[in-house]
């Protein structure tokens, strides 16, 4: 087991600390290199970049090494491709990260959330952040707050616009019904690619398991596309 932290973030100190972690798991023989098929990784240039990523120092060590970027973190990157030039994609964000922060950092506000569940009878949930190093299930458990609580959030920002700018902003969002269709289209969007990403981190999964559940979720995009949304 490796135990300890890289010097720095940089791809040589990375390696360093690879290489210096199998030699103290080695029996002696100094031949580890030569027993590493492959090294998979995100697409950072610390550790994919040609000259002086991580990727670089394995293959001066094995040639053979075959290097991979990561498929989950490339669902991750081409579903923000997708999403980056879409207007109602930005105002949805905002909303999420604005509701995350606005009860985060406010005790008062919260308690009025709080206030707001009461009055409607219903079990109170409170917005979560979106980021994070899994970005889809972040971004699916926030929507998904989101609509378990929207009348909440409403009754609140509602009552809250008048005296307070984020608010009376948020609020103007959450009413556009553009915004809210949107915002349940991307749901049913994620639950597939989520689906995706999970399995392709699931060390258990095999090549076999990797390529049904890919052709499995790109049938059911392309299912999504030819619907009228």
């Amino acid at each position: 087991m490796f135990t300890g932290t890289p010097t720095s973030s940089t791809g040589k100190d990375i390696f360093d600390y690879i290489d210096s972690s199998l030699k103290n798991l080695d029996d002696g023989s100094e031949t580890y290199w030569n027993k590493i098929a492959g090294f998979c990784s995100d697409g950072a240039s610390n550790m994919q970049g040609k000259n002086m990523g991580v990727a670089a120092f394995v293959r001066q060590q094995n040639r053979e090494t075959l290097v991979m970027h990561c498929m989950a973190h490339r669902v991750e990157l081409a579903y923000k491709d997708a999403v980056k030039k879409l207007k109602l994609y930005d105002k949805a964000v905002t909303l999420l990260l604005g509701l995350y922060y606005l009860y985060r950092k406010s005790p008062k506000m919260k308690q009025e959330l709080k206030r707001s569940f009461s009055i409607l009878d219903k079990r109170v949930v409170l917005p979560t952040r979106i980021g994070g190093t899994r970005w889809l299930p972040h971004i699916y458990r926030a929507i998904s707050v989101f609509l378990k609580g929207y009348q909440a959030f409403k009754l609140h920002l509602e009552t809250s616009s008048h005296k307070n700018p984020k608010a009376d902003g948020l609020a103007r969002i959450l009413l556009d019904a553009s915004v809210f269709v949107f915002i349940l289209d991307l749901k049913v969007i994620l639950q597939p690619l989520i689906k995706l990403s999970l399995m392709l981190q699931e060390r258990s999964s095999t090549l076999a398991d990797n390529f049904y559940i890919l052709q499995a979720t790109t049938d059911a995009l392309m299912h999504m596309k030819s619907k009228v949304w």
